[in-house]
């Protein structure tokens, strides 16, 4: 089985029946547009009224969301890849445009956010809540059926790979910038 015919399929396993329930469908509704928002504030708050180690933390959420926002927008001029219902595949619930579907936006702000909190803070519990809600979102958009579950998947690996290398290239800047400040202590 190819990659795509499996994406089909998993596809129409999470995507909404012909006839969903109207709680599933408003829950999914609610996570889908608003829960990014939601996340965003809650990192503004932490930062705001939490010790110093949360600024740092949402800093680099906010950075590394901003790269994957830009890396999404490359992907988007470079490749293209039909929303399900530009197949006539599934049930779409909610309206979208026939944009590119690789990778999820929503998954991939949602993923770059939860994995800095993950990652990079001492809070586990909350880092791990904050990551299964991101695999919440990208449930949500392929129940909604405005996704594939590789667009999911795929946003949720650059998410993962700017949030390794954005920590590197930071604690070599952070190294390299203390080391000259040493030597130039020294001279």
């Amino acid at each position: 089985m190819s990659l795509e015919m499996l994406n089909f399929r998993l596809f129409e396993l999470f995507n909404a029946s012909a006839n969903p329930n109207p709680i599933l469908v408003k829950f999914a509704m609610f996570v889908s547009h608003d829960f990014v928002t939601i996340f965003a504030i809650g990192l503004v708050a932490l930062a705001l009224f939490r010790p110093k180690r949360f600024k740092f933390i949402a800093i680099k959420a906010a950075v590394f969301t901003a790269t994957t926002s830009i890396i999404a927008a490359i992907i988007d001029k470079l490749y293209y890849h039909p929303r399900p219902f530009v197949l006539d595949m599934g049930h779409t619930l909610i309206h979208h445009g026939a944009t590119n579907s690789f990778p999820s936006h929503h998954m991939l702000a949602m993923s770059s956010m939860a994995l800095a909190v993950f990652l990079f803070s001492r809070e586990k519990l909350i880092g791990t809540i904050c990551v299964i809600l991101a695999w919440v979102v990208g449930w949500s958009r392929v129940y909604l059926g405005v996704h594939f579950p590789v667009d999911i998947v795929g946003a949720f690996l650059i998410a993962l790979f700017i949030n390794i290398l954005g920590h590197l290239v930071l604690y070599k800047y952070l190294e390299f910038r203390e080391a000259r400040k040493k030597l130039s202590v020294q001279i």
